[in-house]
């Protein structure tokens, strides 16, 4: 349904030439998740392909690493709330050390919409709707020191933030 949308709405690539080379962390908004896989898949189709990583503390995490060095691309979805949007940073930049891998931070418009009941609050395009979607410059992980800074989380999700202002912006400077 939700690729059946992405036709039906005039989808617009802003910022950054799609993410590099394949194997790169792709951040979106939770609420963004969905619609942003539907997009994925029809203006990215040339990519290897998209998955979605494992917890940490998950036995198949070792996995994620060799889905990326193999050249497909992770979605993460961060939260609105700050204490998990910290930690799901935090799980982007880990993976990103791990697979040596870019993490391009993704900000999406959508006008108009419709916002669905729940946790996550997905939103989705309404016919006709505008989608601006705003691929941030990446983010690359130091090699050293061997703890993340907890600065590093905050400079991720600010970058998303912009991104998703810059989408909105785009949205409403062409109206």
């Amino acid at each position: 349904m939700l690729r059946w949308l992405c036709n039906l709405a005039g989808i617009e690539l802003i910022g950054t030439e799609p993410p590099g080379n394949p194997g790169a962390i792709l951040l979106v908004r939770d609420s963004h998740a969905a619609i942003f896989h539907a997009i994925y898949t029809h203006h990215l189709s040339k990519r290897r392909g998209l998955f979605i990583p494992s917890r940490q503390d998950d036995e198949n995490s070792h996995d994620d690493v060799t889905y990326l060095k193999n050249r497909y691309d992770a979605l993460i979805a961060i939260p609105t709330d700050d204490g998990n949007g910290s930690t799901n940073a935090g799980e982007a930049l880990r993976l990103a050390r791990a697979a040596d891998a870019l993490i391009f931070p993704i900000g999406i418009g959508i006008t108009p919409q419709i916002m669905l009941p729940g946790k996550s609050r997905t939103v989705l395009p309404l016919p006709g709707a505008r989608v601006a979607v705003v691929i941030e410059a990446p983010f690359k992980t130091a090699e050293h020191p061997e703890q993340i800074p907890t600065s590093w989380h905050t400079a991720m999700l600010d970058l998303l933030e912009r991104a998703n202002a810059q989408a909105r912006q785009h949205l409403s400077s062409a109206q």
